[in-house]
């Protein structure tokens, strides 16, 4: 574009109200060019007003001169703002940018739905898992109750025979019985077994022995068969003459009467470890 159109430009946006900074971005030029411009146009001729001669027009300066159109006529300088191209260029831009994101939104709500669909399928992926996890702890914590409830029911069989055995004693006896030395230390014998066992399987499975009354029962039992064995024991000059046979010693002992009733409830007890009360 030459100077003097940049000039009648400038100065014509200058006209409308447009800042030196706008003109001199629109048009491409600097902003020092623009001032100057300006104030040429502003600058006083010089002349006097009585110089000039009647019918004489003031020649302008180059810059300010009209074009001649064909035929002559007079071309006046465009006096359109800049503003509506501004604002047209605003638009068309908003514009450009709504189409592409009306473009662009299948693709993004396409992706979104996705991502969904994977968060969704990990999600259920790791239910599934916690799902698997719990039913083989499930499995795993049957399986060892259903080992401990073999476990309890042998156990719970042995001392049931060794109270139904002292039951048919005392019932046999008037509860007065009379039994050897020899049978009395197999007594002992079963007893010590039979509470090592308990505990054992208390210890294994966590449970607290002394609360039950099996091992409550058989420990009280036991204490007093061994001091019973101990009483009776034969003293030195009992079996003097090696050639005779050995008298058999009797021990004799009894059940109190809540010894009684306790070993006919633990008869009658369900299968499992009851609670002592």
């Amino acid at each position: 574009m030459e100077e003097n159109i940049l000039i009648q430009k400038a100065l014509e946006m200058h006209k409308a109200g447009n800042s030196i900074r706008n003109i001199a971005a629109l048009l491409g030029t600097s902003k020092t060019k623009i001032h100057r411009w300006i104030q040429e146009e502003n600058k006083p001729t010089g002349r006097n007003e009585e110089n000039v001669q009647p019918g004489h027009v003031p020649d302008r300066p180059e810059h300010m001169q009209d074009k001649q159109g064909q035929g002559g006529t007079s071309v006046q300088p465009s006096q359109k703002s800049s503003k509506p191209i501004i604002k047209t260029v605003m638009d068309n831009n908003k514009i450009e940018k709504e189409k592409t994101f009306r473009d662009t939104l299948p693709e993004i709500i396409e992706q979104d739905h996705q991502v969904a669909f994977h968060k969704k399928i990990m999600d259920d992926h790791n239910l599934e898992e916690q799902l698997e996890k719990l039913r083989l702890e499930n499995l795993k914590l049957n399986q060892q109750n259903q080992v401990q409830k073999l476990e309890e029911k042998s156990l719970h069989w042995d001392m049931i025979q060794f109270f139904k055995n002292e039951l048919e004693l005392i019932q046999d006896s008037n509860n007065k019985i009379k039994i050897s030395q020899d049978e009395l230390a197999e007594k002992i014998k079963l007893l010590k077994q039979l509470l090592e066992t308990l505990e054992k399987h208390c210890f294994k499975y966590d449970i607290e022995a002394e609360k039950l009354a099996y091992h409550s029962n058989l420990k009280q039992l036991l204490q007093y068969f061994k001091l019973r064995y101990k009483k009776n024991q034969p003293g030195k000059d009992d079996n003097e003459d090696d050639d005779e046979e050995p008298k058999v010693i009797l021990v004799k002992y009894n059940y109190a009467k809540s010894s009684l009733e306790r070993i006919k409830m633990l008869i009658k007890a369900e299968f499992g470890l009851m609670v002592n009360q």
